[in-house]
């Protein structure tokens, strides 16, 4: 039976789950943060990405920053990051991991994936990108 008040979510690539949404104004998002939370959350997020990215000495063929996405691309594939302000989420995707969504956590100050396994954005960033140039890659904030 259809609930507007549930919604599917792959826990895995494979599993589909069904997930608690929260409704503002007849609209449905996986983050129970305010518009607003979520704005200055997610700026700040893609400022401290943008700078780290933004540097000459990484192994980048291209590196672009515009709109709320951000891409960097290889010689082992494009990576992607992106707001998504209709959900409330960062969505991520990579040549190594696959898509991800990322809701923010105020508590913590985290982006958080809603798959099963909780990777936070910043550890899975952090371990594809030291992986990518072959030693330790990290940010000068967490998140």
């Amino acid at each position: 039976i259809y609930s507007p008040s549930k919604t599917p979510f792959l826990r895995s690539r494979q599993t589909p789950v069904w997930r608690e949404r929260k409704s503002i104004m007849g609209r449905y998002f996986a983050s129970k943060v305010s518009a607003e939370e979520f704005d200055e959350a997610v700026d700040d997020l893609m400022e401290i990405i943008e700078t780290r990215f933004d540097d000459d000495s990484l192994p980048f063929e291209e590196f672009d920053s515009a709109g709320g996405v951000i891409s960097v691309v290889t010689a082992k594939g494009v990576w992607i990051i992106n707001k998504h302000s209709a959900s409330r989420q960062v969505w991520f995707s990579s040549p190594k991991s696959g898509p991800s969504k990322f809701d923010y956590h105020p508590d913590v100050s985290q982006w958080i994936s809603e798959r099963e396994d909780r990777t936070k954005l910043h550890d899975l960033l952090v371990e594809e990108f030291s992986e990518l140039i072959g030693e330790e890659f990290t940010f000068e904030e967490a998140f």
